[in-house]
């Protein structure tokens, strides 16, 4: 069940920008999988994404 509240999760995720400690642009291929991990692996990044997606304000024009 887990698993599958992160796949829901992951296919919210339209794109990323990544920064290094150092404030470096970091650099991390897209595919899904990848997605996947990153949300497996922090509960914070998780809960992130979930009120990102479930905000009305995040979808209005010029907003987020």
């Amino acid at each position: 069940r887990e698993n599958l509240r992160i796949r829901n999760l992951a296919r919210c995720v339209s794109g990323w920008d990544i920064t290094t400690p150092e404030g470096k642009k970091g650099e991390l291929a897209f595919p899904f999988d990848n997605v996947r991990r990153l949300l497996a692996a922090g509960r914070w990044v998780q809960e992130q994404v979930d009120d990102f997606a479930g905000s009305r304000r995040a979808f209005a024009k010029g907003e987020a």
